[in-house]
């Protein structure tokens, strides 16, 4: 859904941040290297 997200903003244009993630979900967001396309706080 997070790609989708950013493909319908805008591609690399777009400037969405994930905020207030948990652990597990940050640690998901890594693993799919996700973590270099949105800024994770």
């Amino acid at each position: 859904m997070v790609l989708l997200l950013r493909e319908h903003a805008g591609e690399k244009a777009a400037n969405i941040r994930l905020i207030n993630c948990n652990t597990e979900i940050r640690k998901i967001l890594a693993i799919a290297n996700l973590d270099k396309m949105f800024v994770v706080e």
